[in-house]
This record gives structure tokens, sequence and C-alpha cells, in this order.
């Protein structure tokens, strides 16, 4: 059973390709409320049309053997955040999602986040959290 983060049927589809039979939705049904369950049988609908799948038997589990270790990823991991200034809005959600998912890289800074790249793990988590857009995912240059 896969949770933690899956808020589309996209999401859920995800999951399932790397084995996952059952998904769990907590926090984005709180957000959005139950509707939130048809929308993503809809997605689900779509990925499988896509694809020419009749059940999610028929996807379960395809990307098993393309599943890695977080270590390799993060030895291999070429991306770094980067802060558009003038998108932020200093809501905060990057710093604390950064410091709760245990990767203090982000502090602040007149108002604005501060990325500390030799702390970054770049797992990305403040990218997706962000709701304007001003931290996004660049390959380094460094």
């Amino acid at each position: 059973m896969a949770s933690g983060g899956i808020s589309s049927g996209f999401d859920a589809v995800e999951f399932m390709l790397l084995g996952a039979p059952l998904v769990q939705v907590g926090t984005e049904v709180m957000l959005r409320g139950f509707g939130l369950v048809d929308r993503m049988q809809q997605e689900l609908r779509e990925f499988m049309g896509w694809h020419g799948f009749t059940t999610p038997a028929d996807f379960i589990g395809r990307c098993r053997d393309k599943a890695t270790s977080f270590e390799k990823l993060l030895s291999t991991n070429d991306s770094r955040p980067h802060l558009l200034a003038e998108r932020c809005t200093s809501c905060g959600l990057c710093h604390i999602a950064c410091r709760d998912g245990g990767y203090p890289a982000i502090s602040w800074n007149g108002g604005l986040p501060e990325i500390d790249h030799a702390a970054c793990t770049c797992c990305s988590l403040c990218s997706h959290v962000c709701p304007t857009g001003a931290i996004f995912m660049n390959f380094a240059t460094e």
C-alpha cells in the first residue's frame, strides 16, 4: 500500500506502477473534500485509456525494476532549487516543508527564503509545495 503525497489520479498511478495495489489519500481529501475521489478516478481512467489498459492489474508493478534507493538518487541528482524572488509571496511553505521534511536547507533572509545548497539534498520538495512557482529545480551550473 502506498501513501504520502498523493493528490491526483496520476500520482496514484506512479505508486501503482511501482507495485502498490492500494493507495491511500489523506491530506488532499482534507484539503479538497471527497469530490477529489471522482476526479482521481477519472484521471486513472484517462491514464488507462492512453495506454490501452483495461484494469489496474494490467499495469501494477510494471516499473518495479526501475525503482532505486534514495541514496543513489541523491548521488546522481544534478538538479538544484532556484528562487525567482519576484514570484515569492513569503508564504513560508518551502521553509516549513524543508525543515519538517528533515532537510533544514532553507532559511529566511529579509522575508525571502534563502537556499543553502551545501545542506540541500535536491529532493525538490520545496518546488512542489511552492504555490507560485517561485522555487523551481534547475540543472546545476556550479
